[in-house]
């Protein structure tokens, strides 16, 4: 028997080119990383379905390459990926991107 795979995770985008309908985010990162000017922090917020994880998954392979492309993709070479995160992906159990979402409730 086949090892069952979840369709989002199976069909799940692996670079900003093949992400659809967030053309405005991923050149925005993608230039982020051609110029190699980070922010501190990136918050990802939106309603469920419209690429949240799937933009920041990429965006992380993407800074912790060592080698980017010159258009601010991820190197798909598996010898590009810094040493640091083989590491981390070998020994942790997983890698959880957590979003968080907070609701205002109105008293009344």
């Amino acid at each position: 028997m086949d090892e069952y795979i979840v369709s989002a995770r199976k069909y799940r985008p692996i670079t900003f080119d093949s992400v659809v309908g967030q053309q405005a985010l991923t050149t925005t990162l993608k230039n982020a990383v051609k110029s190699q000017k980070l922010a501190h922090a990136y918050l990802f917020c939106g309603p469920r379905g419209v690429g949240k994880t799937t933009c920041a998954r990429i965006f992380a392979k993407t800074i912790n390459c060592e080698h980017p492309t010159a258009d601010g993709e991820a190197a798909t070479n598996a010898r590009a990926v810094s040493r640091s995160t083989r590491d981390e992906a070998t020994t942790s159990s997983s890698l959880t991107l957590q979003a968080t979402t907070q609701w205002k409730t109105s008293s009344r």
